[in-house]
């Protein structure tokens, strides 16, 4: 799916795809353009979003969904499936919590419209600009979910620190505690985890990934090599 305007839609019952033919170009996806994209996506949800057919924002389907890939693929150990399953059990049970948090919010890191994997790969640099793609995973939840996207760039990928602070002048807000720490960032890189591991048998590329990110859940948080975005 692909959404450049400030649209929000749904069908309770049925999928819906929209798609529109972009001539790209080679234009850079900076980091303040891309805060500007976020806040138009996490802006386009209003009151009644829900009421509208859209969903709510559900990363544990997508995690679950790749763990039983990773466990059929018969590449990653059962110690690691284990490890992989009890974390997301433990952020599945806190993540109501979270959103309720959100909910409550009053520092404009509320409820809307959350893209569930929004980094510059995410983003086409077309035509007549740049366009978030790759919405399957989107839904109504809390919008700092996408704002751990920025940090995990940085403290992850090796982006540079500024990211952060060019991010935030075109998000026009600054990025909440929930979105570095807790919750929403680990279920965010849970699912970068759990892809890594389902896909760890393409190829070596792929198989470094996956422990590279396996790293992040097997000990000291400062020694957890630098992720790849693949």
């Amino acid at each position: 799916m692909v959404i450049d305007g400030p649209a929000v839609f749904g069908e309770p019952v049925v999928a819906v795809s929209a798609w529109q033919l972009e001539q790209l170009t080679d234009v850079p996806v900076v980091p303040a353009e891309m805060g500007v994209l976020a806040r138009q996506l996490h802006d386009v949800s209003t009151g009644d979003a829900e009421q509208r057919g859209v969903p709510p924002f559900e990363p544990f389907n997508a995690i679950t969904e790749q763990l039983a890939m990773a466990a059929g693929s018969a590449a990653t150990g059962p110690d690691d499936l284990e490890l992989l399953g009890g974390l997301t059990s433990r952020l599945a049970g806190a993540w109501p919590r979270a959103v309720a948090d959100a909910a409550a919010s009053s520092s404009g890191a509320g409820l809307g419209l959350v893209h569930g994997d929004f980094h510059a790969g995410n983003v086409l640099a077309t035509a007549r600009g740049l366009i978030v793609a790759d919405l399957e995973l989107a839904g109504i939840g809390p919008v700092a979910y996408d704002l751990a996207a920025v940090v995990v760039a940085v403290e992850r990928y090796g982006a540079p620190a500024s990211t952060m602070d060019e991010f935030v002048s075109g998000y026009g807000q600054s990025i909440p505690p929930e979105a570095r720490h807790g919750v929403l960032r680990d279920t965010y890189e849970l699912w970068l985890t759990a892809w890594a591991v389902a896909n760890r048998h393409l190829d070596d590329v792929h198989e470094l990934e996956a422990r590279a990110r396996l790293a992040r859940w097997q000990g000291p948080l400062d020694q957890v090599p630098q992720w790849a975005l693949l």
